[in-house]
């Protein structure tokens, strides 16, 4: 039988303390979260007594964006915050909460990009990309 889960009630909060996050915010109408572009550089350390293969050297990690959408409420506070957040380069602590005490996930992140669509006949949405900065710490049944 599959452990799989349906992400059906999972949170995105903000939080108000970089330092010692504290006082987090559910975000209100968010239709989607995907984190990408998390990924490890490596340096080719190649050498004269290598042989026929390249030998890499882990070097720095990427931690990525977390891009979600959300349906656009203008006058919801929630989804303002995310305007200031970017008009000030404004950097947050940041959690994604599974359902049913599956997890969270945090990490610290600055407001990249903040896109509006108003297309006719579809719901209106604002689509926001989070810049990570620092790790991205994963844990279990919270």
């Amino acid at each position: 039988m599959s452990n799989a889960f349906c992400p059906r009630g999972t949170l995105l909060q903000r939080g108000t303390n970089v330092v010692t996050p504290t006082g987090y915010t559910t975000l209100a109408e968010v239709r989607k979260i995907t984190r990408t572009g998390a990924k490890s550089g490596f340096d080719n350390v190649t050498n004269m007594d290598s042989g026929s293969d390249e030998e890499m050297l882990p070097t720095i990690k990427t931690p990525g964006t977390w891009d979600f959408e959300v349906n656009f409420v203008p006058g919801d506070a929630t989804q303002q915050t995310l305007l200031d957040d970017y008009n000030n380069q404004v950097l947050s602590p940041w959690k994604v909460q599974l359902p049913n005490t599956l997890g969270a996930w945090t990490f610290l992140a600055y407001v990249e990009s903040e896109d509006v669509s108003l297309d006719f006949g579809k719901a209106a949405t604002k689509s926001v990309k989070l810049q990570v900065t620092g790790p991205v710490t994963f844990t279990p049944a919270v």
